[in-house]
Parts: structure tokens; sequence; C-alpha cells
């Protein structure tokens, strides 16, 4: 073995992997931002309404194809199944579209106090 062939693990590198913080982000002449629990149960509560939703646009899908249903003796075909997901699409669109456009807000964030502002 030569001179240079030192491979017996005192040679460690001096550099030290960044230690990680877990203190929220701030602006220094900003707002003070959301802190991660606020913004979580905003989301929670945006999901609970977007769950509403969904149950009330395949509820009353369901019930208008019922009928068919019981008539036809078949199931509901792909198309009564996009129109649903379609109109639940659009309904949460505009819901949290007109709220965030013009409020900077989704009904979570109002409830919990925050709101998405211009940097």
């Amino acid at each position: 073995m030569s001179e240079n062939d030192n491979n017996s693990g005192d040679d460690q590198s001096t550099y030290e992997t960044p230690a990680t913080t877990s203190e929220e982000p701030g602006t220094p002449d900003g707002p003070e931002l959301a802190g991660r629990g606020v913004r979580l149960g905003a989301y929670l509560v945006d999901s609970l309404i977007l769950v509403i939703v969904f149950l009330v646009v395949v509820a009353s899908g369901f019930w208008i194809t019922f009928d068919d249903i019981i008539q036809m003796g078949t199931l509901p075909g792909t198309n009564d199944v996009l129109q649903v997901m379609i109109v639940f699409i659009v309904v949460f669109m505009v819901i949290n579209g007109y709220l965030l456009v013009m409020r900077g807000q989704t009904v979570g964030k109002l409830m919990l106090g925050i709101r998405i502002v211009d940097s």
C-alpha cells in the first residue's frame, strides 16, 4: 500500500450536516405568516366541506338515476358518473375560485382567520 491509501476511518470530513429547525417562517417587514397547524386546520375544514359538497352532488345524481335503475334494472353508466363528477368539480371550483379571488380566503381559511396575501 502506498502512503496515500489511508482508509482507517480517521479521515472524516470536517463538514457537518446542516441542522434543521422547526421554526415557523416569518417575513421581516410583512405580515406574520400562519403556522403549520392553522394551515392544516384550514385544509381539513376545506376538505370536510369538499366531502359534504361531493355527497350532495352524488346524492342528487343518485336519486335522479335511481328511478332509471328501478325501471331499467341496470346500474348507472359511465356517462352518469362522469356527469356527477363534472358537476362536482364545477361547483367546487366556483365556490373556492370566487372566494379566493374576492377575499383571498376559502371557507376554512375564513373560519381560522387566515388569508392569502400578495407579497
